[in-house]
């Protein structure tokens, strides 16, 4: 079962107020809004993606669900307005193997407008969730975090617009935010 165990020391409770979660009706994402409000009761979570997959199962599990499409900054926008964020976790991704056009459209298009959408309607936190494909050349990775550089030469589209996603969000963002 995974853990939110590090998120006390950089989301203190007082800034996990209003929490979006791209994506989060995926595998990932929902699982993240179960743990926001089983660690957060009293925060207010909310889910976007372009169809609703998931539905409270009983009266504790309480969000609201957001249908946008990532891409548009639009219709992300309209959204973070409705709900008013103040942490965004990205968690939004392709299936690996979905070609170069669809990987290029969400992992760096959409993490553009993601970053445009938080820095247009002041969030204050964006939590950027990523793959160990960022990082990956074909030898077996131990140990390994942010702080590992980028292969020269990526194995797939998937790996490539990845590499490129993470550095849109962290030359946008952290610029933009200064």
């Amino acid at each position: 079962m995974a853990s939110l165990s590090l998120l006390p020391a950089c989301l203190p409770r007082e800034l996990i107020a209003v929490s979006l979660s791209h994506a989060g009706e995926g595998f990932l994402g929902h699982r993240l809004v179960q743990l926001l409000l089983e660690r957060y009761p009293k925060a207010s979570v909310a889910s976007l993606d372009i169809v609703q997959r998931h539905f409270p199962s009983d009266s504790s599990e309480k969000w609201t669900f957001y249908s946008a499409d990532l891409t548009s900054l639009d219709s992300l926008s309209t959204a973070f307005k409705q709900h008013a964020p103040t942490v965004v976790f990205h968690t939004a991704s392709p299936w690996t193997g979905s070609g170069k056009e669809v990987c290029e459209k969400v992992n760096v298009d959409g993490t553009r407008t993601v970053v445009e959408a938080c820095v247009q309607q002041g969030v204050e936190r964006l939590v950027f969730t990523s793959s160990a494909g960022t990082v990956y050349d074909g030898i077996d990775l131990v140990n390994v975090d942010e702080r590992m550089p980028f292969p020269t030469d990526p194995l797939d589209a998937y790996n490539e617009t990845k590499v490129k996603g993470s550095s849109v969000r962290r030359r946008l963002f952290c610029y933009k935010l200064m």
